[in-house]
């Protein structure tokens, strides 16, 4: 027998008319069944539904979700639990797939790929996704750490990073350069943090930036520690 599930797929403004298709894969990776091409709703504002009723008992793993031209968008897992909840489905979005961790992938697979890319790690909290991929904010929020909201980065180097003595971190994206506070943990990692007002963030437009996290040097030469995805969306009312 098989279960059905339904996904919200977020895909952001622009991602209109697109033809998607879908694969159930495995926890090891395989494809289990065909490509399903089928099910596929647009919602408007860049927003899709899958109605997906090819998912077999008991299946654990995961549905991969791309473009015709096979182009990945990103991917959901499927456990045990939720085809037994009755929940009736699930809703993912960019900044939700871009936060999970790829640890534990096995050895050949994309996941396993990905967690090996680039010399830095990076632990973050909220609202910045887990990997640091992803930091999404709310126009007109207030983001402080007396709130336990500040945007902080625990970044680790395979060398010993540079003389931090002094220099400053900026976080940058748009129109948006806050300065924020540095403490050194060892010779090669740090632990960055930003707070940001409400002005601030209302001042950015609905939108997906690309951010960075800058140091400014007491000699005014800077380098970037990370560069990621920003997504500013406003509040629900």
């Amino acid at each position: 027998m098989t279960q059905t599930l339904d996904y919200t797929l977020s895909l952001g403004d622009g991602q209109t008319g697109l033809s998607l298709k879908a694969q159930i894969v495995s926890s090891t990776g395989a494809n289990v069944g065909a490509e399903i091409t089928t099910g596929f709703t647009e919602l408007g504002g860049g927003d899709y539904l899958a109605h997906i009723t090819t998912i077999p008992d008991g299946h654990r793993g995961a549905i991969l979700f791309r473009l015709n031209d096979g182009t990945h968008l990103m991917s959901a897992s499927i456990n045990p639990q939720d085809l037994e909840s009755g929940s009736g489905g699930s809703s993912i979005s960019v900044d939700d797939i871009l936060g999970h961790t790829t640890a534990g992938y096995p050895s050949g697979s994309v996941g396993n790929a990905l967690n090996r890319i680039g010399t830095v790690s990076i632990t973050v909290v909220s609202p910045v996704s887990e990997g640091g991929r992803v930091v999404t904010l709310i126009r007109g929020n207030s983001y402080k750490a007396e709130d336990g909201c500040a945007l902080v980065f625990t970044i680790t180097s395979e060398s010993a990073l540079p003389n931090l003595t002094g220099a400053v971190p900026h976080f940058r994206a748009g129109s948006l350069d806050k300065a924020g506070t540095l403490t050194p943990i060892d010779a090669t990692s740090c632990r960055v943090s930003f707070d940001l007002t409400g002005a601030e963030t209302q001042g950015l437009n609905r939108n997906t930036y690309t951010y960075s996290v800058d140091i400014v040097q007491p000699d005014q030469d800077d380098f970037t520690l990370l560069s990621a995805m920003l997504r500013v969306r406003n509040a629900h009312t």
